[in-house]
């Protein structure tokens, strides 16, 4: 772990592949949104208000054995000890691929829960982000933010026409996105939009207390306050491809040299500005990047999932042997995830360490994700779905 010194200036987002096909658009529990932004930026979706019907596509899964949990006694063969009570955790829905894992309705086919289309057919998706009642997302070709009701199954556009939208972030009260050479807000029901800032290439967006936080492909992480002023540099490097994540009083980024990729970084700082500090060094192209209260979660280029101590102290690998196409990482109370676009797959892994399980197969590039209660989403930029699974 290094420091670096302080940066003064001032200006500067079919159902498992079984047998039938499950089409929910809405219908949940109450979700939040987690942090975790991907290389790139840029969103999809065009669509309008109004209910919309929508078909499947697909499959879910876990790809890691059970554990036994539970007290007393011995299982049959194929059988698992899950709360005092020997199950399948092949086909049981209630302990599907592990003791407790509900899939809220859905079946349980080879120990994964099927995965549920919610929103059918948009167009060049890109980022995504969920809070208590909606789903959010944005398009690199129409140019919109579009909402979709949980609970309700309709779909409306927020804002069209606004060029390229690519990452957004959430607060209680409005969505963040950034299109072109612009930083914006407006109201999550919809409304006006707000100009916030004039930076381009910001490819990450997250929110630290009352700052809109930004990172770009040129190694520029600033902020602006969400209630409009001047935006500042928290850094500047000699690096590129930086993605940000942040909590209430600290920001995180990745970065790194595309001509050197193994010199790549993960470091922190106060968002409110400060000193630099390195948590990890010499890391391989690192990308997405995610944060809890005790950690920072990373993708490395090679698919390697990734986390070191916010506080400070050595990286550690949580999951080896991913897709070297792992789009993006979310993060909550027990586990991270990740999406693997080539090979359609969506994973987790505990995180104080533990065998990786698979969560769905077979979709179409996914692409951005986050996590919410009981479930995960993710935008599927092949085919331009948007896909949740128990997790």
């Amino acid at each position: 772990m290094g420091t670096k010194g302080a940066i003064g200036a001032a200006v500067l987002g079919v159902v498992g592949a079984s047998a039938s096909c499950t089409l929910i658009l809405g219908a949940d529990k109450d979700y939040y949104e987690v942090g975790g932004n991907a290389a790139g930026g840029g969103g999809s979706a065009a669509g309008s208000g109004g209910a919309t019907s929508a078909s499947a596509t697909g499959s879910g899964g876990a790809t890691s054995a059970t554990s036994a949990s539970g007290t007393g006694g011995s299982c049959a063969t194929g059988q698992t000890m899950c709360g005092g009570a020997c199950v399948d955790t092949a086909t049981d829905p209630a302990n599907c691929g592990e003791c407790g894992r509900d899939c809220q309705g859905t079946k349980c086919d080879a120990a994964r829960c099927e995965t549920v289309i919610i929103v059918p057919q948009q167009k060049s998706l890109w980022d995504i982000a969920v809070n208590t009642t909606n789903v959010f997302w944005s398009t690199d070709g129409s140019g919109a933010v579009v909402r979709a009701d949980l609970k309700g199954g309709s779909i409306l556009s927020l804002t069209t026409g606004q060029a390229v939208v690519r990452p957004i972030a959430l607060d209680a009260n409005s969505l963040y996105f950034a299109n072109g050479g612009a930083q914006k807000k407006m109201p999550l029901g919809g409304g006006f939009t707000t100009k916030l800032a004039g930076v381009s290439n910001v490819v990450s967006l997250a929110i630290s207390a009352g700052d809109l936080v930004f990172g770009t492909g040129d190694g520029l992480v600033g902020r602006v306050p969400t209630g409009g002023g001047n935006w500042t540099f928290i850094a500047f490097k000699d690096k590129t491809t930086t993605q940000v994540a942040a909590d209430a009083k600290n920001t995180y980024w990745t970065s790194f040299t595309p001509v050197a990729p193994a010199d790549g970084e993960v470091s922190q700082s106060l968002t409110a500005g400060g000193s630099i500090t390195v948590l990890a060094m010499g890391q391989s192209a690192p990308g997405p990047v995610a944060v809890d209260a005790a950690n920072v979660y990373w993708i490395n280029g090679d698919g390697a999932v990734m986390k070191a101590p916010i506080g400070g102290g050595s990286a550690s690998k949580l999951a080896d042997a991913q897709s070297s196409a792992t789009h993006d990482i979310a993060v909550d109370a027990t586990s991270v995830y990740w999406t693997n676009s080539d090979t359609g797959e969506v994973a987790k892994a505990p995180i104080g360490g533990g065998a990786a399980m698979t969560l769905s197969t077979g979709q179409s590039q996914p692409w951005r994700i986050a996590v919410g209660e009981t479930a995960v989403f993710w935008t599927n930029r092949g085919n331009g779905t948007i896909a949740k699974v128990a997790k």
